[in-house]
């Protein structure tokens, strides 16, 4: 955790923005590397009767972070999917409750 879920990607393109952001998304978070999970969840866009392999939604669940934060990460993501040819992008984030946040079965604090 961050999890950082790419909807209409492959899993080379997840691999290749992975590769690109980690050092850095981790360095701007304040977290290891190994925290990081980047996730593909499969799907298509359609918009305007057009099948579009250009658009990519983002959704990053975390702890919560500042605004600072969220949109170095937000630019840092953005600018990786536009060097592989993404044209549009959403990217939404998800506060996590530390209350109800388990690993392993036991609740992390």
């Amino acid at each position: 955790m961050p999890y950082v879920n790419f909807h209409n990607l492959t899993q080379k393109q997840i691999m290749d923005v992975s590769k690109d952001i980690l050092e850095d998304i981790a360095r701007i978070v304040d977290c290891p590397t190994d925290w990081f999970c980047f996730n593909g969840i499969a799907g298509f866009s359609i918009i305007d009767n057009e099948l579009r392999d250009d658009v990519c939604y983002v959704k990053v669940e975390w702890f919560k972070r500042d605004e600072e934060t969220i949109e170095k990460v937000t630019n840092l993501i953005d600018e990786s999917l536009r060097k592989i040819g993404i044209k549009e992008t959403v990217i939404t984030f998800s506060d996590l409750d530390k209350k109800k946040y388990f690993e392993e079965g036991k609740r992390v604090e």
